[in-house]
């Protein structure tokens, strides 16, 4: 199950931010960036560190070699990973049983009730179909 899930955030979803002067200022000068979040209180720090090993582990230029089951929930508001890239991760997988559950009014955080609600029944059903292969 992926809730919203951001493979190779650093490069694919933080690019444009990574080449502007600022970034490239504070790494220079600090080795960190304080990322600002639209949630208050939860801004973070991304070091240079950070973004040379995600660029190491990136999956999203080659197919994802994994054939079970795939349940991806994304809010459609959500302005940290947009939709679109959940689709591309689904798109590189070899698993030909994925499921992709696009939450219309729902962001990055999944947290309304509604949202658990979503969660909770994907985890119900990977269960069932765990189980259920079991017993085959």
């Amino acid at each position: 199950i992926g809730l919203a899930p951001a493979a190779d955030f650093t490069s694919k979803l933080m690019g444009n931010a990574r080449a502007s002067d600022f970034y490239q200022k504070q790494l220079s000068d600090k080795g960190y960036v304080l990322q600002k979040c639209d949630h208050e209180g939860d801004d973070f720090i991304i070091t240079r560190k950070f973004l040379d090993d995600g660029d190491k582990q990136s999956v999203l230029d080659d197919t994802i070699s994994f054939d079970g089951a795939v349940h991806l929930i994304q809010g459609m508001k959500d302005a940290e990973v947009p939709y679109h890239h959940t689709l591309l991760t689904a798109e590189r997988m070899s698993s030909d049983n994925i499921i992709i559950e696009l939450l219309k009014s729902s962001d990055h955080r999944l947290s309304s009730v509604e949202d658990l609600l979503h969660i909770e029944n994907a985890i119900h059903k990977m269960i069932r179909n765990y189980v259920g292969d079991l017993m085959s």
